[in-house]
């Protein structure tokens, strides 16, 4: 007995082991990718990045805005965090990139995380493997524009609060606090983030009613919600209450780009805007496999997310969550999520438009994950184990 448990103990250190090896060695890749030659490529600063910069030096010179009312409206996690770049490094084009490419890295661990918090150690590797090498998310992190800071927090939320749903008594009220907190968080990162909460409302209640189909009470079913709620809703908006202030007292600033850039603007659809509406759907939908972003700032001009080989995975993906959706409340989460998430990109011009849409990752990493996953699952079970890893390293 005593050297089984020693063997088991030793068989889940080295597992363990060649997790965080495979995972550094994903941020490593993504590291590479996102910093080497940053100051210079791409080419010249893009307009944005240079209004980015402006309000950067404003805030070395003492100014601290909550919302940054210049060029549209921005929200102000990411030009500190540019500005914090640009009081050690100087003006240069490097430090204008600088946070991007951080907060682009960190999103990889940050996706591993999220990952195996809602499907397991394997799939949230293959997610973080997705996250470190796709074109769409490297491209974010080299450019200085404030939409690279919402995949990050995203992933730590959802991490946060789908490991506190599995832990017990104060644990759990903790962990949903601190998921709280950077829902709310999310609020300062980017417009897309807007959706955030409508997102979780929707799971939420799709959920309840799954529940209440199996023949749940309503009673237990809102128990069930509501000890994970008070804690999560409490903190968020604590979180959100200096921008929610600021947004109520200056209403037209803080949504002055989206009657901008809508689908419901005349000049955007030239008066048949749900004509336009369900063009855009279809194209949003096809950004993951058939074509992607136009615009070279944001993309390899209709490169889709994901290649060839990697749209199969995601399409299994997809299928799996699809077949257990009323059964597993994660591909529930991740199908809802998706699916909210690409509203800003349907509902505005140029779709698909990966700034507008950078609420799908990193979620979306996990479809190809769960596809890869279940592909390497059924040849491990034929006794090709070896084979099984050839399958992931390679598709990799």
């Amino acid at each position: 007995m005593s050297e089984y448990g020693e063997g088991t103990v030793s068989l889940r250190q080295k597992q363990t082991a060649v997790t965080w090896v495979i995972l550094a060695a994903a941020v490593l890749v993504g590291a590479i990718a996102r910093f080497y030659d940053l100051g210079a490529l791409p080419p010249g600063l893009y307009h944005d990045e240079a209004y980015n910069g402006l309000d950067a030096l404003r805030v070395l010179e003492g100014a601290r805005p909550i919302f940054f009312e210049a060029n549209n409206g921005r929200e102000p996690l990411f030009l500190y965090g540019m500005a914090l770049a640009m009081s050690v490094l100087g003006r240069t084009p490097y430090a204008v990139r600088l946070t991007a490419a951080v907060l682009g890295t960190l999103t990889i661990p940050a996706t591993f995380l999220m990952g195996r918090a809602l499907f397991g150690t394997r799939v949230g590797l293959w997610s973080a493997w997705w996250m470190a090498v796709a074109p769409w998310p490297i491209n974010l992190s080299r450019i200085g524009l404030r939409a690279v800071s919402m995949p990050l927090v995203v992933a730590v939320a959802l991490w946060l609060w789908w490991s506190g749903r599995k832990r017990q008594g104060w644990r759990r009220v903790l962990w949903v606090a601190a998921s709280g907190f950077f829902f709310g968080l999310g609020l300062y990162t980017y417009t897309a983030a807007r959706f955030v909460l409508p997102a979780m409302g929707l799971y939420v209640l799709f959920q309840a009613v799954l529940w209440l189909a199996e023949g749940r009470r309503w009673r237990d079913v809102g128990r069930e919600w509501l000890s994970d709620a008070v804690p999560l809703v409490l903190v968020a908006a604590l979180a959100m209450a200096p921008m929610a202030v600021y947004a109520l007292a200056h209403w037209e600033t803080f949504v002055e780009r989206a009657p901008q850039v809508s689908v419901f603007n005349p000049e955007i659809s030239q008066g048949k805007p749900w004509r336009l509406l369900a063009d855009h759907l279809v194209r949003a939908v096809g950004l993951f496999t058939v074509r992607g972003d136009r615009i070279y700032r944001h993309n390899v001009s209709l490169r889709p997310l994901y290649d060839p080989l990697s749209s199969l995975f995601f399409l299994v993906g997809v299928g799996l969550c699809l077949a257990k959706v009323r059964q597993g409340e994660a591909q529930a989460l991740a199908l809802t999520w998706t699916g909210v998430m690409l509203l800003p990109t349907i509902l505005a011009e140029d779709s698909p438009h990966f700034l507008r849409a950078v609420g799908v990752l990193p979620v979306a990493t996990l479809f190809p994950a769960l596809g890869l996953e279940q592909a390497r699952a059924w040849v491990a079970r034929r006794g090709r184990t070896g084979w099984s890893r050839v399958l992931a390293a390679g598709v990799l």
